[in-house]
């Protein structure tokens, strides 16, 4: 073996070296950020969870709360039902009239979608609020109140929309909710439909290659700045306490954003979506409905290839102009 490989071979594994320490340095940072965000939420004994539930059979659907989704069911379970409980605490900026909409689509009968709504359709959606506990036990705060049932559709929803033959109906209404913070979120917010679509998408594609780049090459000590807002947000509507943070930091931050080795996906067959009354502005896929356009290619441990999508909305604060995380 000559002097210049072995040369080479140190600088390689020289460079390997300082690139594990580079991470480790970011990944510590990364937790110093985001580790500590337990320490500025209030109300932990006013903590109340607010939980939709819906129930849904022969159909597919969407549903919205404070016009971001909660949860979207393309309907593949044919003449089966489904049963979902979500929980909507971060779609919630502040106690009082929260607005709720769902809409409704045929479902998929043996692989082919039908065109209309069948007639024997059932949906029965409702809200609750919950207690959890330091040890996460439960406790009711109050029953669950009926939004929509289509056995009564005129007793708490509006009929919005429906196509010719019912190929899609859309229901809209109101519920109220008293929770002890107050978050800015993006009700203060620019009005993002207002500006110059082109120049909108050529700034938040930027955003994502540069959240691509990030992850591609560990920094995720920025990205921790970048998403810090959000996670403050999240952290206060959640009410998390020491242990809560430490799960949302191992479990979701370092077990995503933390992963080595991840290679982004290239950006493409995406569309510019707004959320949030227009406050709020992300990419979406146009080949597989719902999913995000950010999306990261990863092997686990036995070699074995796994994706991972991110979900990035940005808006821009009151009098800026510059977009910035926010959910």
């Amino acid at each position: 073996m000559t002097i210049r490989i072995l040369l080479i071979m140190a600088l390689l594994i020289n460079i390997q070296v300082c690139y594990s320490q580079s991470r480790e340095e970011n990944n510590q940072k990364a937790a110093e950020l985001l580790g500590n965000l337990y320490k500025e939420v209030k109300y932990h004994k006013q903590s109340v969870s607010y939980f939709v539930n819906i129930h849904a059979g022969l159909c597919a659907f969407e549903l919205w709360v404070n016009d971001m989704p909660v949860e979207r069911y393309n309907g593949s379970n044919g003449a089966g039902t489904i049963h979902l409980s979500a929980p909507i605490n971060t779609h919630i900026l502040k106690s009082g009239v929260q607005n709720w909409e769902l809409k409704l689509y045929p479902p998929v009968i043996n692989g082919v979608r039908l065109e209309t709504l069948p007639e024997s359709i059932k949906v029965e959606l409702s809200v609750e609020a919950l207690q959890f506990d330091d040890n996460g036990s439960m406790r009711h705060l109050s029953q669950p109140v009926s939004l929509f049932s289509t056995s009564d559709t005129k007793k708490n929803a509006r009929l919005i929309s429906a196509t010719a033959g019912r190929g899609e109906t859309i229901y809209r209404g109101t519920f109220e909710a008293k929770i002890p913070y107050k978050l800015t979120g993006w009700s203060e917010s620019e009005d993002l439909t207002q500006q110059d679509s082109t120049a909108l998408i050529t700034e938040l594609i930027e955003q994502y290659e540069t959240f691509c780049t990030l992850l591609e090459d560990g920094k995720t000590d920025e990205i921790a700045r970048l998403i810090l807002r959000r996670e403050q947000e999240t952290a206060q509507s959640l009410f998390y306490n020491k242990a809560k943070n430490d799960d949302y930091l191992q479990r979701v931050f370092m077990e995503s954003f933390a992963l080595a080795g991840q290679k982004p996906y290239p950006l493409e067959k995406y569309k510019m979506v707004f959320y949030g009354n227009g406050r709020m502005v992300t990419l979406e896929r146009t080949d597989m409905p719902y999913e995000p356009a950010l999306a990261t290619k990863n092997f686990n441990a036995d070699g074995k290839e796994f994706t991972k999508i991110y979900y990035l909305y940005f808006h821009k604060p009151k009098g800026s102009d510059k977009l910035e995380i926010i959910r």
